[in-house]
């Protein structure tokens, strides 16, 4: 209905789209395989021949769905690689039969596999390991409601008109809602992952601002308490450049020590969170050195304020304070 249609560059059909709905789940049993307990249940879903396509879902092995297997639903579907993988690892999976329902294989039900794409996170951008989906022809699950995917390059308010526009040349009584974009939908699943992130980038700049007060408040007591030594050092002949580089070795002495000691424990954290890290490793060199580069001025800055007093400090002040 909407080939051809100005500014749309390919259209499909569907149900469980990624993060907008959640899919059907089933259990299957794999022919060849004894009876599973507990059973497995995987994703149920329908699509039409360009879906995948235009989702930017690739194909891995054998074919998509297509007029073929509309004549005949029910006894063929695609299956993505994250059930592959499960079942049939190491293996080719076109051919192979499964049915639905029950934890033993049933004949008289029986499914082919007729083609593989890759596997498809549905929720959440995080996902490492695939649920695992089933993709059957739309005579076979008859979704309702339909989803409709659409490729265009026109803006989006003007891609919804042209399909409602579509919709009322087959039915005036047909609607179409919650009319987005991919990208949109996947934003909206994130909400909740980017409101955390910036709360915790928030206590990230209260850390550091804390440790910099923190690392100046303890060397500012340590020159205080040191007036006395101070003022011998400069009477026997230290140079201020010499008093600077005392006090600022020891502030960054401490300053290295933790982070020789945080490193470590930020590296064990970041694989404790993996499973909500989504296009970040938990080790990643780069992330721990950026994360020196804004603390290790910070840390000077507070170590070189308290050290340039003490170069300032007249000894004799100093030796008369005691």
């Amino acid at each position: 209905m909407l080939q051809g249609a100005p500014g749309i560059s390919g259209s499909a059909a569907g149900s469980a789209m990624p993060f907008h709905e959640q899919p059907v789940d089933n259990a299957i049993a794999t022919e060849g395989s004894p009876p599973q307990s507990p059973i497995s249940a995987h994703f149920l879903a329908s699509a039409t021949q360009e879906y995948w396509r235009l989702m930017g879902i690739a194909l891995l092995d054998g074919r998509a769905l297509d007029q073929r297997d509309e004549k005949e639903p029910g006894k063929t579907c695609v299956i993505d690689k994250a059930l592959a993988d499960r079942y049939w690892k190491g293996s080719s999976a076109i051919g192979r039969r499964l049915s639905l329902g029950g934890h033993a294989f049933n004949e008289r039900a029986a499914i082919t596999v007729v083609g593989v794409v890759a596997t498809v996170k549905q929720a959440d951008l995080a996902e490492t390991d695939g649920h695992g989906i089933i993709y059957f022809p739309p005579s076979y699950l008859r979704p309702n409601p339909i989803t409709l995917v659409v490729k265009s390059a026109l803006p989006d308010q003007m891609v919804a008109l042209t399909v409602q526009k579509a919709l009322r040349s087959i039915d005036p009584a047909l609607a179409a809602y919650d009319l987005r974009s991919l990208q949109d939908r996947i934003q909206n699943r994130q909400l909740a992952r980017r409101s955390a992130a910036t709360l915790t980038a928030i206590f990230a700049c209260c850390a550091l601002l804390l440790a910099g007060v923190g690392i100046y408040a303890v060397l500012s007591y340590s020159v205080a308490q040191r007036k006395r030594e101070i003022g011998i050092r400069v009477a026997l002949g230290a140079t201020p450049q010499s008093v600077l580089a005392l006090f600022l070795s020891t502030g960054l002495k401490v300053v290295l020590a933790g982070v020789a000691v945080a490193v470590p424990v930020s590296v064990a954290s970041g694989y404790a969170i993996r499973s909500v890290l989504y296009g970040v490793s938990p080790a990643h060199a780069s992330h721990y050195l950026l994360s020196l580069v804004i603390l290790l001025p910070v840390a000077s800055l507070a170590c070189a304020i308290p050290a340039w007093r003490a170069a300032r400090q007249d000894p004799l002040i100093c030796l008369r304070s005691e």
